[in-house]
């Protein structure tokens, strides 16, 4: 009897294997972030619409803003609705903050502004390599049910700046950006989600441009 059994095991053993067909290979976390910086390495431009949205701890004040957004590599601009006139403008040697008609232009290889345009250059294109200089360890992941979630923590002896680290978030079907969130040691942050984006269309590269005083 029992040896009966054991050879009706046998025979059936193939057609279970072949039932349970090729097992399911899970994508590596090292993959997942090749992958996000395979896509955004390649953008060359894009254009979108942009919601921030900015909370400040001391004031316990949210508030979100519209905005026209371009990005080209090593440069990035946001020009808001309102006030008209207020932008954020990098490039690869300066930042340029104007808010309510008055502008500020910092050198972009210095201080906060050196953290902005490392970290939000990072975000978009999913190169986290300058970043790391900066950070406390390596870039962690995590994922909900439609995007990839890639979180630097900055150590602030190395950064020296009011920042505490960038969060990205990334749609998992196309690994593109969506949002980006600069955090502050104090609580603060400002985020921005990108809308209706359109790769790799013409660009208005005066949008770019950090003309002199």
């Amino acid at each position: 009897m029992i040896k009966k059994t054991l050879t009706t095991l046998l025979l059936a053993l193939p057609m279970l294997v072949a039932a349970q067909g090729t097992p399911v290979r899970h994508i590596t976390r090292i993959e997942i972030l090749d992958e996000i910086q395979h896509v955004n390495s390649s953008t060359m431009a894009l254009v979108s619409r942009l919601r921030q949205e900015r909370y400040a701890p001391l004031l316990k004040k949210h508030t979100t803003t519209e905005a026209d957004f371009q990005y080209a590599p090593g440069m990035m601009s946001i020009h808001y609705d309102a006030p008209v006139g207020d932008c954020f403008v990098i490039n690869s040697e300066q930042v340029m903050v104007t808010s309510k008609g008055k502008r500020r232009v910092m050198d972009g290889n210095e201080g906060i502004a050196k953290m902005l345009r490392v970290m939000l250059m990072a975000a978009m294109t999913g190169d986290y390599a300058e970043a790391m200089h900066y950070a406390k360890e390596q870039p962690n992941l995590t994922q909900t049910t439609d995007s990839y979630i890639v979180e630097v923590k900055l150590d602030g002896r190395k950064s020296h700046s009011p920042l505490s680290g960038v969060e990205a978030t990334y749609d998992k079907a196309t690994k593109r950006i969506r949002t980006i969130t600069m955090h502050q040691a104090l609580g603060g942050y400002t985020s921005y989600t990108l809308e209706h984006i359109v790769p790799n269309p013409a660009l208005d590269k005066s949008l770019f441009v950090i003309a002199d005083d």
